[in-house]
């Protein structure tokens, strides 16, 4: 059976260590450059780990802020149609009192 083709210098950059090492762990590996491999694969889950939770908690804190402003809008939106409707109510109380007529609207 074949080994599979390893692209060492996309590892190596990845893992931030020289290929130099990553071909001889292929070729001639000891025990300490294996560590060593290991090692840095090792803190790469663990730096993705961190990045993944980190992503999480900004999703959670944009969906939070997301729904806070849906909820500031739509309560903005309430107040505005209670005022237009009370405005509506005094007119057609003036109206029915015979103290309000409206005025034409002229553009300008």
């Amino acid at each position: 059976m074949a080994a599979a083709e390893v692209d060492l210098g996309y590892l190596a950059s990845h893992l931030g260590m020289p290929e130099a090492n990553l071909t001889t762990v292929v070729t001639d590996p000891t025990a300490e450059l294996v560590r060593a491999v290991l090692s840095a694969v090792a803190a790469k889950g663990r730096e993705y780990d961190a990045l993944y939770t980190q992503k999480l908690q900004l999703e959670v804190e944009l969906e939070t802020s997301v729904r806070s402003a849906e909820a500031q809008r739509d309560a903005s939106n309430e107040t505005a149609r209670k005022a237009l409707k009370d405005v509506e109510d005094l007119r057609r109380k003036l109206k029915d009192e015979g103290m309000y007529t409206p005025k034409p609207h002229v553009k300008p």
